[in-house]
């Protein structure tokens, strides 16, 4: 009598998760949208950047207004609003964001390492959650550039 109410308690277990509604249901994952319009269509894949050119950007202000021209030899205007500005580990590591007002949804992080010494890198990029290209801040070979990507290759959805 043991041995059967064991089987049964087995069976009813075993058949209960077999029709149970969660396992029939397919997993749900996001496509993601390779069709988003492109932001930076009308810039070049590569832009090298003059770093002193937005230095003033890392003491603005929350809630600031700042433009800057951060491209050498470029027409690449960036200007926005600071909406956030952090400094860790006495000032090694300052970050801004700016929410652009001339690309629209884009916003610029960038962050300035400062290693002990005393040696700058940079690292940052623009990003809008609404086009399908970002630019990307990276180092070659001692200079710092903007590096045209696809949304899709930086954020998974």
């Amino acid at each position: 009598m043991k041995n059967l109410r064991l089987f049964v308690l087995c069976a009813c277990i075993y058949g209960g998760g077999y029709t149970a509604a969660a396992q029939t249901r397919p997993v749900p994952l996001n496509e993601p949208d390779y069709n988003k319009p492109r932001l930076f269509q009308a810039y070049p894949e590569k832009i090298t950047i003059n770093t002193n050119s937005f230095q003033h950007l890392f003491s603005a202000p929350v809630g600031s207004l700042v433009q800057a021209n951060i491209a050498d030899g470029s027409s690449f205007q960036f200007a926005g609003e600071v909406i956030s500005a952090a400094s860790k580990y006495n000032n090694r590591i300052i970050s801004v964001v700016i929410r652009s007002s001339n690309f629209p949804g884009a916003c610029l992080t960038v962050s300035k390492l400062t290693a002990e010494n005393g040696t700058v890198s940079y690292t940052g990029r623009i990003i809008s959650k609404e086009h399908g290209d970002v630019y990307v801040l990276q180092e070659e070979k001692g200079l710092f550039s903007l590096i045209k990507k696809n949304y899709t290759d930086i954020v998974n959805e």
